[in-house]
């Protein structure tokens, strides 16, 4: 009879934490996988197998320090081990470590030539590095090994679009959707593949459908980026990414105290900066054929107010430095700062309790300014 201590019995116990920890990576349930693998280790330290799926939870749950430590243990124990390469380098690739990753991406493909997902995870990391002809390419040695790929097709659309041969991007997009009709990602690539046609109302109601799909992303406004960056102005493109991050963590949901009186234009400021990322992004959208497919019509007609203010800010200043010279100039533009500030406010506010808010924070920053003009005045005289 074998004792508990059997090796080949630890062995076996090991593996059924392993398959259940793969069944729980397949639900998404990463927590329960992860709890799954740390109990299979505690019986074999060294499994392989273990080491590599844990790694996995750590680097999906964004636990990078630890997940280097583990997939370093796993590449000790198994330096051969393709998988364990393909998870170094996704660890390498999210902290910027674009070399280190691409050397990781090829050891696994070397190690594993056969296996598509190393291919179009090194089509996807040369996409980042813009090397958009390696890049086609690796995601036709993907596809070569399984036609229907879902992050190859991507990342030869992607590729296609960007080396400037739209036409096959859309056949490509098109076949890619007809594999799966319901598949967000599929739309989405057909939105992106109609951008570089020119055919801005099939990207629309492609990224919309996309939306309808799976409505946990923002396909329309995420891929509404992406036709800024086919435009060919990255600055611009740069401009609006750090527009809908701002508006993204912003809005005002109480007013501010009474020290904000006594800060002034600093406190209006602060205040300026968490609302009117919002609208002034849907501004600058609106600019672009392409910007204007992340902007609902609700949004334009919201901040149309919003842009009719600054323009009227703009003029009547321009007007003060004429008439009355810079200080006049000045006093102008912190009362067009204020109004729009308030507009801002108004537009992020819950609507219960709207109007309440508003008039604080108008009043407060309206206190703030006059506070500070007559200081200024006083030191001027």
């Amino acid at each position: 009879m074998r004792g508990l201590s059997d090796p080949h019995r630890v062995q076996a116990t090991a593996e059924r934490y392993y398959e259940r920890a793969e069944v729980l990576l397949a639900q998404g349930r990463l927590q329960d996988a992860e709890q799954e693998l740390r109990a299979g280790l505690a019986l074999e330290p060294e499994g392989p197998e273990l080491l590599v799926g844990l790694a996995n939870c750590l680097v999906e749950q964004g636990e990078l320090d630890e997940a280097e430590t583990v997939i370093g243990e796993a590449l000790r124990v198994a330096p051969d081990d393709a998988f364990a390469h393909g998870i170094l380098h996704d660890l390498l690739e999210r902290r910027g470590d674009y070399d280190g990753a691409e050397d990781a991406i090829r050891h696994a493909i070397a190690l594993d030539p056969d296996d598509p997902q190393y291919h179009s995870a090194y089509s996807l990391l040369l996409l980042e590095l813009e090397r958009w002809e390696p890049a086609l390419a690796a995601a036709d040695a993907a596809l070569a090994r399984d036609p229907d790929d879902r992050e190859a097709l991507i990342s030869r659309v992607f590729a296609q679009v960007s080396l400037g041969r739209a036409d096959e991007a859309v056949e490509d997009a098109r076949r890619q959707l007809a594999n799966d009709p319901a598949d967000a990602g599929a739309h989405a690539m057909m939105g992106v593949a109609s951008m570089a046609t020119g055919d801005h109302r099939g990207a629309f109601e492609n990224l919309s459908e996309a939306q309808r799909i799976d409505p946990t992303k923002d396909w329309v406004g995420d891929f509404g980026l992406v036709g800024l960056a086919l435009t060919g102005r990255p600055l611009y493109s740069a401009l609006i990414a750090s527009l809908l991050a701002g508006r993204r963590r912003g809005g005002v949901r109480r007013a501010p105290g009474p020290g904000a009186v006594l800060l002034g234009p600093v406190a209006l400021l602060a205040t300026s900066s968490r609302v009117l990322p919002g609208p002034l992004s849907t501004i600058v959208l609106r600019c672009s054929r392409y910007g204007r497919l992340a902007v609902s019509r609700e949004d334009a007609v919201a901040t149309t107010g919003v842009g009719g203010l600054l323009v009227l800010t703009a003029m009547a200043s321009v007007v003060a430095a004429v008439a009355g010279g810079l200080l006049a100039a000045i006093g102008v533009l912190w009362l067009g700062l204020l109004g729009l500030t308030v507009a801002g406010v108004a537009l992020g506010a819950d609507p219960w309790g709207r109007r309440a808010l508003v008039a604080r924070v108008a009043a407060v920053h309206a206190a703030g300014l006059a506070l500070w003009a007559a200081v200024t005045m006083l030191v001027l005289a």
